[in-house]
């Protein structure tokens, strides 16, 4: 019928401004994990925050927990990490090629030329992820200031 028993409200917060947000919610509903940044997450709704503006998307975990996150920020580290993920495979062949032929020239050549390319970037994303910690600081601050929280 209207299995409003199973009704529960829920609590979490935007992922920028660390506003407060409830939904009423079946958590029964919720038995496919389909957020694709977070394993065993399945999405309730996709909104945005009333004071900062960010999309964010609201997922309930296995546990219960249920939590927002920022897809625009989600995406990006997951890139970064496929990006690591992929360079620190390569380099890691590489180095077993050395291991093998400590003499190999083009192996050495190229090794040195991907970890410069994991350094740049790691120091981009170090810098991203700088900037975005600046930018929840901010909105946390005028969020405090207007409300008080």
């Amino acid at each position: 019928m209207f299995n409003i028993f199973h009704k529960k409200k829920v609590l979490f917060k935007c992922p920028i401004c660390e506003g407060d947000y409830s939904l009423k919610i079946d958590p029964t509903k919720f038995t496919k994990y389909d957020y694709q940044y977070r394993r065993e997450a399945s999405i309730i709704t996709r909104d945005e925050c009333q004071f900062c503006k960010v999309k964010m998307t609201v997922v309930i975990f296995k546990s219960g927990k249920v939590k927002a996150y920022d897809d625009k920020w989600e995406k990006y580290s997951a890139e970064y990490d496929a990006k690591t993920d992929a360079l620190g495979n390569q380099i890691g062949e590489l180095e077993d090629i050395l291991e093998e032929n400590p003499n190999d020239d083009k192996a050495k050549s190229q090794l040195e030329q991907l970890q410069k390319q994991y350094d740049r970037v790691e120091k981009s994303f170090e810098v991203k992820d700088e900037k975005y910690d600046e930018r929840k600081s901010r909105w946390y601050e005028k969020r405090e200031d207007k409300f008080g929280d």
